[in-house]
């Protein structure tokens, strides 16, 4: 291995690691201050160095190998440990940060959490940003990855060892209708529940939401009236109609005081569901990274369940 890596001009990696994330050689070229023409030369060398083309033409854009894709987080890790060693961890100063925090995050906690989140960072570090970005569950763990991400606030799909998660809140549905609906005049059983249009918020992947699939467990299905890219309309449109929508507690708990709605459990069995933070091993130890990770961490376990009787 020594022998090996004497042989490789170490400044080799952090260029590699730049044209990952940028998968563009002009880019690239741009972000390590040097020109085209030589960050062109840099990637041959790699390419002789490692034996692998890295960066593949797949239609207009240009995508990682197999084997680049597959060094992409252990390099990040490996220079951010690096880095550390030589240089030693960087001081946060929360108060005079002015560090931008890039969060995804669905509609869903983006009302529950995030405005308690900014209301944290204005006292504690007010020249501090975060930038929400759409959850888009096909690049999220790039993005962490990459670092065009620093953290995720989701319900993780068997997310990679090179992720970490956290438990943020435990949520579960509950389902919303105008305060005189008929439906709360008796029972609410499962053929009451799916004798009424519903409306539905856009699941992330595209495929059927969880109140679906329970109802599906139990050879059941509703109609679907209206679909909607996200669930804040909500409130709003049962409110004048009969349309019953489920959506999770935590964000109908903030939107149910402003509209004459009513909400009950949906008649079906179900669970609560644990959303999680999840970040890139690499960033682990970063004192700023972990500032803000532990205050999203506070505020969501601080929302806590519902007390009894309440939503």
């Amino acid at each position: 291995m020594a022998r090996s890596l004497a042989q490789l001009d170490l400044n080799l990696l952090v260029a590699l690691e730049v044209l990952l994330v940028e998968r563009h050689v002009t880019r690239a070229a741009r972000r390590l201050g040097v020109t085209q023409s030589a960050m062109s030369q840099t990637l041959q060398r790699l390419r002789d160095a490692l034996d692998d083309p890295i960066l593949v033409r797949r239609g207009t854009k240009m995508a990682p190998s197999p084997r680049a894709a597959a060094l992409a987080g252990p390099l990040r890790a490996s220079l951010h440990a690096l880095e550390r060693l030589v240089l030693g961890p960087p001081r946060f100063d929360p108060a005079a940060s002015e560090r931008i925090f890039r969060l995804a995050a669905f509609d869903v906690y983006s009302v529950s959490v995030l405005p308690r989140v900014l209301a944290r960072l204005g006292e504690a570090a007010p020249r501090a940003a975060v930038d929400v970005v759409p959850m888009a569950m096909d690049r999220v763990y790039d993005q962490l990855r990459s670092d065009d991400l620093d953290v995720a606030l989701m319900v993780p799909r068997s997310p990679p060892g090179d992720l970490v998660r956290a438990v943020a809140l435990e949520d579960s549905l509950v389902s919303m209708v105008r305060a005189d609906h008929p439906i709360l005049a008796g029972e609410i059983t499962p053929a009451a529940f799916v004798r009424w249009p519903h409306a539905r918020g856009r699941v992330a992947d595209g495929g059927p939401s969880a109140i679906d699939l329970l109802l599906e467990a139990q050879q059941l299905r509703r109609h679907v009236q209206l679909r909607l890219p996200h669930f804040l309309a909500g409130p709003a449109l049962v409110s004048a109609t009969d349309l019953i929508i489920t959506m999770p507690r935590s964000l109908a708990r903030e939107l149910a005081p402003q509209w004459p709605v009513a909400t009950f459990a949906p008649p079906l069995p179900q669970t609560p569901y644990t959303v999680e933070l999840v970040w890139s091993r690499h960033v682990d130890a970063d004192e700023g990274h972990r500032w803000f990770r532990e205050l999203v961490l506070e505020v969501a376990r601080g929302l806590g369940p519902p007390r009894a009787g309440a939503l």
